[in-house]
């Protein structure tokens, strides 16, 4: 609980305040709030990616919303795998920046490429996908070595402070 730091009348109203939430339902109205937000991103995402291409969206809400969720579903867990088995590879094999950095820009750029692909409510032509997401990629690779150097430095020079810079 709490220590009587910030005086007994606060204190008391916190524990009489903290005694009257039922637990269940601030659950139960969590979940639905986190429903509720989730949808409203991915309508968001959706629209963002449909003005881009200046179409009318077609395709019913509910499939979507299918798409999207097996999207955010798999995307993290695929990118923990990825992460999992390169931090692997890089402590059995050794194998430095190039091949780590080209590998993380092809899986990136695949992914960029399957978004741009799958998500416009019509048929995209491959050459400006590949084109597109090359770049992308290759944007993100090149703000992730440039933190990841910047990282390096000020860890370098203050070790204090260095780990706020991460932040």
């Amino acid at each position: 609980y709490m220590r009587e730091a910030t005086g007994s009348s606060a204190s008391k109203y916190f524990r009489s305040a903290l005694d009257g939430v039922d637990f269940r339902t601030l659950g139960i109205s969590g979940g639905l709030v986190l429903i509720w937000t989730s949808i409203g991103l991915i309508r968001n995402i959706d629209y963002a990616f449909n003005r881009i291409w200046r179409i009318e969206i077609e395709t019913p809400f509910y499939k979507r919303i299918l798409l999207y969720s097996i999207v955010l579903i798999a995307v993290p867990v695929g990118l923990a795998m990825f992460i999992g088995l390169k931090s692997v590879f890089f402590l059995n094999e050794g194998i430095h920046s190039f091949e780590h950095q080209f590998l993380f820009s092809i899986w990136i750029w695949l992914f960029i490429f399957s978004l741009y692909k799958i998500i416009p409510d019509t048929y995209v032509k491959i050459a400006p996908s590949v084109i597109s997401s090359g770049v992308a990629a290759i944007g993100v690779a090149t703000v992730q070595k440039t933190f990841l150097n910047i990282s390096a430095n000020v860890f370098r020079q203050n070790k204090i402070y260095g780990s706020l810079a991460s932040v």
